[in-house]
């Protein structure tokens, strides 16, 4: 999920570092973001000068440390409440002056990933209906505890990456979710 995440931030304009644990996963990623780009250049449907500047905008990160001046970080990890609410841990130090900290999740309470932190007004979430670059909806979820000027910045740059943000409450599976659970309902 962060990679096609990279894909439309790049492709939106920003400047994007990639980062990885895997040292080798954030090379491939990025490997793999350039392969796409070029395969969409040969096909005609972009422009040579457009994915040049794709490609200049993606850098890649060795360490988290490394983000720490990136006006916005949104985690793509797995999707496991221990290991999100261990990163942001981390992050109330190395990120404590970013305004928000969105979270990657389908399913995950915002609430409890940042239960426990200092600023837990600066979690929230953000999920990308997929396919990503095909799917422009991505739903901003705010946790109990989420502020609102956090939710405004996450609907915003939503916009800017060319997708279409909707609000959605802190609940198990969030909207998108729902919505599929009625549509698979078997007919009695």
């Amino acid at each position: 999920m962060g990679q096609v995440i990279a894909q439309i931030a790049a492709q939106a304009g920003s400047l994007v570092r990639l980062f990885d644990v895997h040292a080798d996963a954030t090379g491939k990623a990025g490997n793999a973001l350039a392969a796409q780009w070029d395969k969409l250049v040969d096909k005609g449907r972009l422009d040579r000068l457009l994915a040049v500047g794709h490609k200049a905008r993606l850098r890649p990160a060795a360490t988290l440390e490394d983000l720490a001046d990136c006006a916005l970080v949104i985690e793509a990890v797995v999707e496991r409440l221990d290991v999100k609410k261990s990163l942001f841990f981390h992050w109330r130090v190395l990120f404590r002056r970013k305004p928000c900290w969105p979270a990657i999740t389908s399913s995950l309470s915002i609430t409890a990933i940042g239960a426990g932190l200092k600023h837990p007004g600066r979690v929230a979430g953000y999920h990308f209906f997929n396919p990503v670059p095909l799917m422009k909806v991505v739903e901003v979820i705010a946790g109990l505890k989420t502020d609102a000027t956090t939710c405004i910045g996450l609907t915003e740059y939503a916009r800017q990456m060319g997708h279409t943000p909707v609000q959605a409450m802190d609940t198990p599976s969030f909207i998108v979710n729902h919505a599929g659970r009625a549509a698979a309902a078997p007919s009695v």
